[in-house]
């Protein structure tokens, strides 16, 4: 079982027009039985505590899984990110980030979630079972 975890900065859609729609399309990802974990980051002074408080008090109960916020990108030396939607200004090209999606535009995040959504459904779908060749028909002798 592979542990899914996504990776985005608070400050991109925190207090913006598609603030809601953002957490609608984590729901929608969610709902697809799709199971995974939210790390919402932010840089020290991008965010107030205020406004963070605000948030999680409007979106408690659509965020239905794990989610933690942190301040600052960087990850530790045993963070690994599976996912990673990221502002190409904030882009360090970590090498514990399996995928990544950067965006230079404010509603890139959307598009972000969509191939998220794409990718991880893949991942964690059902795999078609492979037919064995046979080979009993040929004799040992074949060679």
């Amino acid at each position: 079982m592979v542990k899914i975890n996504l990776r985005m900065n608070l400050a991109d859609f925190i207090n913006k027009p598609y603030e809601k729609e953002v957490i609608d399309k984590l729901d929608i990802i969610f709902k697809d039985s799709i199971k995974f974990y939210l790390i919402m980051w932010y840089e020290d002074g991008k965010v107030s505590s205020n406004d963070i408080k605000k948030f999680l008090l409007k979106h408690e109960s659509d965020l239905h899984f794990k989610t933690t916020i942190k301040v600052g990108k960087e990850l530790k030396i045993n963070d690994f990110v599976w996912y990673d939607i990221i502002n190409e200004k904030d882009n360090d090209n970590s090498n514990r980030i399996r995928f990544q999606y950067t965006y230079s535009s404010d509603e890139g995040v959307l598009k972000g979630l969509e191939e998220f959504h794409k990718c991880a459904k893949f991942c964690t779908s059902d795999k078609p079972v492979k037919r064995q060749k046979r080979n009993d028909y040929e004799s040992s002798n074949s060679r």
